[in-house]
Order: C-alpha cells, then structure tokens, then sequence
C-alpha cells in the first residue's frame, strides 16, 4: 500500500508531495526503496522467521506469530522516514508518509497484543483517508479516480477478509477505521 499511494503522489500530483521537480528516475528509486523498505524487507524477515521456526506459519495466523514482524515493520519504516527525513525538504512529504503508516502498523501492533484487527483492512483504508484528504486539502480532481479505485479494491479485500474467515466483520471494520483516521490525520502534514 505504501508503494501503491506514494507511486499514485508521484505520477498524478507530485506537487502535493514536494516531488513535482524530480525526474521519473528519482521517482522511480525513492519508489524502489519505499517498495524494500515497507514490503520486500518485512516479507524476508516473516519468511526467515518462518524458515527457522520461530513462528507457525507464513500467514501469520497467530497473535504471537505477529509480535515481531510487526516490530520489524515499525522500525523499517520509522528508519526510512527519518533517513528521508533528513535528506532535506524535498523528501520531508514522503518521510512524513512512511512515519504515518509506521504510526498505523504500531497501531495495529498495539491492539493485536490482546485483539486480532485486520491489517489489511488498514492498509486500504490508509489509501482511502489519504487519498480523500488530499483530493479535498488540495482541491485535485486527478484524485477522483484513485480515491474510487481504492474503493473498489477495499471493497474486494475486505470482502475476501471475511469470505477466508480471516476475519469477523467487526475486524475488518476497525482495522479500516484505523487506516482512515490515521492517514487522514496525516495528510493534514503533508
């Protein structure tokens, strides 16, 4: 999801971002190192962690399966965003987009040490609340399409959530919630 709203930022409306400057190339390796740090190298992590037994299965079933790939995730973003950080204002809008959804996954971590949320809920619903806050923050119509696209595809993973029996209804519903509220507290940032 990060990859996802941030390549949307930077090929629709890079100026919300702080990018409108940069080459498709520039785009492209921040987008590669967004795509590694969020995805490729949490992903590792489950897959040794999985390979060396320390958890029962790759799909990270389990509450107690999810404890430390969650905490990997938080401080491979949290890193990511302060390395962008401090690259200078050119970047600050994408690191203030990586410490947000480092925001959402501690979020998340905190209420799966007692209740199981759907992670995946949050991660469309980051897409949503951000897409919606910055359509309207910015008045940008070239949102519209995204911000409905999103919906769509909440529509399909919260859909799949329950049919997998992944999820109860009301799972599904607060991890959406979370993703919402927290992203479109960030746009406020942006």
């Amino acid at each position: 999801m990060p990859t996802a709203l941030l390549a949307t930022l930077y090929f629709v409306c890079p100026y919300i971002i702080g990018i409108d400057g940069s080459t498709v190339k520039a785009k492209l390796i921040l987008l590669a190192f967004v795509f590694a740090y969020t995805l490729f190298f949490p992903s590792l992590m489950v897959f040794w962690l999985y390979k060396r037994k320390t958890i029962e299965s790759i799909k990270l079933e389990k509450l107690s399966d999810r404890r430390f790939p969650y905490l990997f995730s938080i401080i491979s973003s949290g890193f990511l965003s302060y390395f962008l950080y401090q690259k200078g204002p050119q970047l600050q809008g994408t690191a203030i987009v990586i410490g947000f959804i480092a925001v959402t996954i501690l979020i998340i971590a905190l209420i799966s040490l007692k209740w199981q949320i759907s992670a995946h809920s949050a991660g469309i619903g980051g897409l949503i609340g951000a897409f919606f806050m910055l359509k309207f923050r910015y008045d940008e119509m070239s949102l519209n399409t995204p911000f409905f696209l999103a919906l769509i595809v909440a529509g399909l993973i919260l859909s799949s959530r329950l049919k997998l029996n992944a999820h109860t209804l009301f799972q599904v519903i607060a991890g959406l919630l979370v993703g919402i509220i927290i992203s479109t507290l960030g746009s406020i940032f942006i």
